[in-house]
């Protein structure tokens, strides 16, 4: 009795053989970070981490790069701008500096501070999601276009007390110039709260920590 129940439910090798295969299943498509990042920082993150092709945030970095050293010298005192040619160059270096130390150097203090609080994360994951948290910087170097096409160098010391329409016009443009770098950072807590698997509290808490010495540096230059 229990041979005739046994041979009911037992599969014959050429049924077996001839079962269709499962279908692989492909893996998912990565997220574009130029569109997803600034909505879904943690998501794309996430998504990054896990592809094999990463883009490469080089490009990011270097706008970044650009718009920030414009910025400095934005906010820099009138008697910096006398001579063009080397504030300029100390902006870029200014500029350069920030940025090396926020993508080559604060992501190993990240992931120290981070193991001290109880995240779990790679440098290398830390400083794609700090890379990518730059993008609103570097999108907003587009907005440097009109402004030196209409004022020249004087858009970086414009007369704000008696202002013509048209330096009117062109305020409305620093509004968006100034809030990149807030933005920027709102999105490097989500993208290392992803990096480092944690809450985004947590990962706030760990990114004011090695700012502190960021603002100070920063300062010392001015």
């Amino acid at each position: 009795m229990s041979n005739d129940s046994e041979s009911r439910w037992r599969v014959s090798a050429a049924s077996a053989a001839d079962a269709p295969d499962t279908p692989d299943i492909p893996p998912p498509t990565p997220l574009n970070p130029w569109l997803t990042m600034w909505w879904a920082p943690r998501r794309t993150v996430r998504s990054l981490m896990a592809s094999e092709e990463r883009p490469s945030w080089i490009p990011v970095v270097a706008l970044a790069g650009i718009n920030s050293s414009l910025l400095w010298l934005l906010n820099g005192s009138g008697e910096a701008l006398r001579e063009p040619a080397s504030a300029l160059g100390f902006a870029l270096f200014q500029g350069g500096l920030q940025l090396v130390y926020g993508v080559l150097i604060s992501p190993f203090i990240i992931g120290l501070i981070g193991g001290w609080l109880g995240a779990d994360g790679d440098a290398v994951d830390i400083r794609l999601a700090i890379a990518w948290a730059y993008l609103p910087v570097a999108a907003a170097v587009i907005l440097w276009l009109p402004l030196f096409a209409l004022f020249g160098w004087s858009a970086l010391h414009m007369n704000t007390e008696t202002p013509t329409p048209a330096q009117a016009l062109a305020l409305l443009l620093y509004l968006p110039l100034g809030l990149a770098p807030t933005y920027g950072f709102a999105l490097q807590v989500g993208g290392v709260a992803a990096a480092l698997q944690t809450s985004l509290w947590r990962a706030l808490a760990i990114l004011l920590i090695p700012a502190v010495p960021a603002i100070l540096l920063m300062g010392a230059f001015r």
